[in-house]
């Protein structure tokens, strides 16, 4: 077993949109990512998406902004925090 989880993001069709990839991938469970988007200089909670499949990626619509990937501990992996995003508008 993989000893941590990694969370990679990043900006996809001229960076209007994230995409979220989470390693080790698993067919059998799914993984919660929760989005940051930074506001006033501070890191603020946005929303919560699973990623799906077996590949384990998630691609999401954003508005404008920056924003960090957060998957929380879960399924014996410690948390997990991918760099920082730029979406363009």
């Amino acid at each position: 077993k993989p000893s941590r989880m990694r969370v990679k993001a990043r900006g996809i069709k001229k960076r209007t949109r994230m995409r979220i990839k989470v390693r080790p991938t698993s067919t059998t469970r799914d993984y919660k990512i929760r989005l940051k988007k930074k506001r006033h200089g501070n890191w603020r909670f946005f929303v919560t998406v699973r990623t799906t499949g077996p590949r384990d990626i998630v691609k999401v619509n954003l508005p404008r902004g920056r924003y960090l990937a957060v998957a929380p501990a879960q399924h014996g992996f410690d948390r997990e925090t991918s760099r920082v995003v730029r979406i363009r508008r």
